[in-house]
């Protein structure tokens, strides 16, 4: 089998996945609001903004800070709240297929 292929089985596993679909559900579920969901996408973008600007570490954790208290009232929204949730757990579960990888990959490398 070829990387791709080897790839489109990898995505197509994380795609059945309990976590993936309870994500995309909320996420479709959100998409019907079309505000919320600009608002959500906005504090997203400046998220991203302020990983990659080059401002002082207080400007960054000042930003950040009023990032957050947006982000935690938008939470109260049950809607964003299940988006933040399933994303949460998408994202572990990710982040735990990748650490396997890791593993699985150092233990051949050792001789």
């Amino acid at each position: 089998m070829g990387n791709k292929q080897s790839v489109f089985a990898l995505v197509d596993e994380i795609k059945s996945t309990k976590e993936f679909l309870e994500f995309k559900q909320a996420r479709a579920n959100l998409n019907k609001y079309r505000d919320l969901k600009q608002e959500v996408e906005m504090l997203q973008k400046k998220q991203m903004m302020l990983l990659k600007s080059n401002k002082s570490p207080k400007e960054i954790q000042r930003e950040a800070k009023e990032i957050d208290e947006q982000f935690q009232r938008l939470s109260k929204n049950p809607k964003v709240n299940k988006v933040i949730t399933t994303g949460e757990r998408f994202n572990k579960m990710i982040s735990q297929i990748f650490q396997d990888i890791s593993k699985m990959l150092n233990s051949e490398l050792k001789l």
